[in-house]
């Protein structure tokens, strides 16, 4: 939720910005909600392909420092089904992330400015 709120506050930044420059929107809470959106969009795209990867290695470097790497050797899992299986948990994890923050997608629908299918996009 915070990191909802410091998008929402960086988008009124960019707005004010834009606004002072000399090119004056016509619809302030339309490019709000524009705006907003595409930031929210950046963030979680950024948030999932930097997180997914660090906590899979994460995942894997505990398994060593833990002594439970070599018993997940004694299955038929090779280096590869290892890997991506952390990695598709993580994955997982991150859509759990994207849900969440699936509301506060919907308040650039609410001010305009996009339309149901720029969300569904």
């Amino acid at each position: 939720m915070l990191a909802a709120i410091a998008v929402a506050l960086w988008t009124l930044g960019a707005i004010d910005t834009h606004a002072r420059g000399g090119n004056a929107f016509p619809n302030t809470v339309q490019t709000f909600g524009t705006t907003l959106f595409g930031k929210m969009n950046l963030f979680i795209f950024v948030a999932i392909w930097l997180f997914v990867p660090l906590a899979s290695a994460d995942a894997l470097s505990r398994e060593r420092r833990e002594g439970t790497l070599p018993l997940l050797y004694l299955t038929e899992l090779r280096s590869v089904g290892i890997v991506l299986g952390k990695a598709f948990v993580h994955m997982l994890r991150s859509v759990s992330l994207f849900l969440a923050m699936a509301p506060w997608l919907m308040l650039p629908l609410v001010f305009g400015g996009v339309g149901v299918s720029d969300v569904v996009v």
